[in-house]
């Protein structure tokens, strides 16, 4: 792109071609001293099932390019009809604006390397900045969500395992001044690799937050999660810090910094190896969770040196 290009018209840029899928990258340029922006409008791009076949799977690359969506149903860049199957999307120095969403894959395998992704745009009911099946996250990455109504935001969201690769810097935001949930970071699984920090705000600025009910641990921090592994194991190897901060100082004013939610039938472990560290500066939300887990027969060790 050696300019910027605007989707203006009120339609999906849409690709339907039978068996086109393949690797394709989108390659911005300086402009100005700025990247070139791909601006999608209220929509994304959506690739529907025919365009893969068994020899033919999509590989899309977003290099050295700024992107934006406004798509009200919150949906991002990317998105897929049948969820990005066999697809792997690669966002490589790339910043996001409006509604702050890059992709919404869920069967899709998604890496970001330098990524920024700042909502300009709040939706009311936004997807997290990314979901897909699996993450890996390098380089200085920073990903920012927010909502205007009682939704909750969401950061990374992930049915299979989340790798925060070694050297990388990932700083996950969530601001809620509607409720007091917040849902940064859910993963399958975890890995903070030796070398790697992550970092997790949790800023709920919510007056009169409502007393958790349900009757159950689970029910306690229903929704308010700083990072929530359901279905496999955490491993720190790096640095975790979770930094929460909520308004109300009471009781009411639950948050959890890292929940293993697995069934009892599941490994879900929280182990922090001989290079890694946890860190939960619970100073302005009194009432956090460190680690929390939902169900028994899971396991929290810290190994020699953690």
């Amino acid at each position: 792109m050696d300019k910027d290009v605007t989707n203006d018209t009120d339609n999906y840029v849409n690709v339907d071609k039978p068996g086109v899928a393949r690797d394709v990258t989108v390659w911005g340029s300086k402009v100005d001293e700025r990247n070139t922006t791909l601006n999608l409008g209220d929509h994304s791009l959506y690739f529907y099932n025919k365009t893969t076949t068994p020899d033919h799977k999509w590989q899309l690359n977003f290099k050295n390019v700024n992107v934006e969506t406004n798509d009200p149903h919150g949906y991002g860049v990317v998105s897929f009809q049948n969820n990005g199957t066999d697809a792997t999307v690669n966002f490589d120095n790339v910043k996001a604006s409006g509604n702050g969403v890059l992709v919404y894959a869920p069967n899709a395998t998604v890496k970001l390397h330098d990524v920024s992704a700042t909502p300009t745009y709040v939706e009311s009911s936004p997807s997290a900045n990314v979901t897909a099946n699996n993450v890996d996250l390098s380089g200085n990455v920073t990903l920012t969500a927010g909502v205007n109504n009682t939704s909750t935001p969401q950061n990374v969201y992930a049915n299979g395992k989340v790798n925060v690769k070694s050297g990388a810097n990932v700083v996950l935001t969530t601001n809620n001044a509607y409720s007091n949930e917040t849902q940064n970071l859910t993963a399958g699984a975890l890995h903070v690799e030796k070398n790697a920090k992550l970092n997790v705000k949790v800023n709920t600025t919510a007056p009169n937050v409502a007393v958790p009910t349900g009757g159950t641990w689970e029910s306690l921090v229903v929704n308010s999660r700083a990072v929530d592994v359901t279905n496999g194991n955490a491993k720190v190897d790096g640095e975790l810090t979770v930094d929460p901060f909520t308004k109300e100082k009471r009781g009411t004013s639950v948050v959890a910094a890292v929940v293993l939610s697995a069934p009892a039938t599941t490994q879900n472990d929280l182990v922090i190896g001989p290079t890694g560290k946890l860190v939960v500066n619970a100073t302005q939300a009194p009432n956090t969770r460190g680690g929390y887990f939902v169900n028994n027969d899971h396991a929290f060790g810290v190994q020699h040196g953690g």
